[in-house]
């Protein structure tokens, strides 16, 4: 069980919980993709796989380039946050 200890505690879990469901969808509905092309024969199995390989590679190049844009943009509004506040 975690331990919530303050409302900041309670809002990253609010947070996290979507961010994370959305994390394990994508390996699940590639299963799921699996077994149902795998019922129709062996070239959609492997035209399928293409698919979920470039899919996959997408979806955490895209998913990684969101991230590292926030963050940049993170710390040049702190610091422009905390040049303001000097003068």
């Amino acid at each position: 069980m975690i331990r919530l200890r303050s409302s900041h505690d309670r809002e990253i879990v609010a947070l996290a919980l979507p961010a994370l469901g959305a994390l394990i969808a994508d390996p699940l509905l590639s299963l799921v993709d699996t077994a149902f092309v795998g019922r129709i024969g062996t070239d959609a199995l492997g035209g399928l796989g293409v698919a979920t390989a470039l899919f996959t590679v997408s979806f955490f190049l895209f998913n990684f380039l969101f991230d590292f844009g926030l963050f940049g943009f993170r710390q040049c509004f702190c610091t422009l946050d905390l040049f303001w506040s000097v003068q």
